[in-house]
């Protein structure tokens, strides 16, 4: 796989791992690590379509799921979260909540769907 240059590395881990300020804000981050001309007309825009094409190259991505996997988000950490919220006994919403989410994983609940004929569709004279 091809490796990401030092931009794109300090890019994913200020995506990743920062506070607040910059945690999932992918303009922001951009602008923090790539440091825009901000004197050009348009660079805040120019900021926002190279945000959108670091988050959509696949090498990227696949860096940002490595380094959320390695801070503890992964499939074992969720399933920790639903099962808490839903064996707790103080927000209900949330309760109900996390039991039809674990139910539609487990597909101990199936969706009905209604299937109608389909409608004819006519043109200007009717036919």
């Amino acid at each position: 796989m091809e490796k990401l240059n030092l931009k794109q590395e300090e890019f994913c881990k200020l995506y990743v791992l920062a506070d607040k300020d910059f945690f999932g804000n992918g303009v922001a981050v951009y602008v923090e690590v790539y440091k825009p001309d901000k004197t050009k007309k348009n660079w805040y825009k120019s900021a926002c379509v190279r945000a959108s094409q670091l988050l959509s190259s696949l090498k990227v991505c696949n860096r940002i799921n490595e380094l959320l996997e390695e801070g503890g988000l992964n499939d074992q950490f969720i399933d920790k979260q639903l099962l808490f919220l839903a064996t707790q006994h103080a927000d209900f919403g949330a309760k109900i909540a996390a039991i039809k989410e674990y139910n539609q994983l487990k597909t101990r609940i199936t969706k009905k769907i209604e299937l109608n004929a389909p409608f004819l569709i006519k043109d200007e004279k009717g036919n």
